[in-house]
């Protein structure tokens, strides 16, 4: 189940980190496939089946106990950001269940341009499901609000964490 848990999510053996490459490929392949109104939920959903995984190994390996609030949530979303995705996360703005998160070098984008719209919906779904699993089930939806996929000039990919809402 770890291996295939690596590959899944871009993890290497030995240090922990993503390979940005191993994300953006299967971005870049999806929305070739199936277009990006259908990959879209694709990447997002195969993202959100990830993300509790994942909060179960910082648990376990690293020792990064469950979040009981939005503050602690939001510094282990940059850990495990460090981590796994191998990316600085950074939480700018936070107003009540809505925080803003900003990813620098976001492994949904890698070495992607010129999509038509924001294309980091996996790394969306491991944020919300992390989030859902460090907050003990709570309902929590992310939204990519920019991309560096779309607009390459941007200096990092915006997303919208929704806690308490599905969407």
């Amino acid at each position: 189940m770890i291996n295939i848990l690596r590959k899944l999510t871009g993890l290497s053996g030995k240090n922990g980190f993503c390979s940005q490459l191993n994300v953006s490929l299967p971005t870049k392949g999806m929305h070739h496939m199936l277009g990006a109104k259908r990959a879209k939920p694709v990447l997002y959903q195969l993202g959100r089946s990830i993300g509790r995984e994942l909060g179960t190994i910082l648990e376990r390996d690293y020792g990064i106990r469950k979040a009981n609030g939005t503050d602690i949530l939001l510094v282990n979303i940059e850990k495990m950001g460090q981590l796994f995705f191998g990316c600085r996360i950074s939480t700018p703005k936070n107003s009540g269940q809505i925080t803003t998160l900003r990813i620098f070098d976001s492994p949904g984008c890698a070495g992607i341009s010129q999509m038509p719209e924001p294309c980091c919906d996996y790394v969306a779904g491991v944020i919300a499901s992390f989030s859902a699993y460090q907050l003990g089930g709570t309902p929590v939806s992310c939204i990519e609000i920019s991309c560096r996929g779309s607009d390459p000039t941007l200096p990092c990919c915006e997303f919208e964490l929704l806690i308490g809402t599905l969407k």
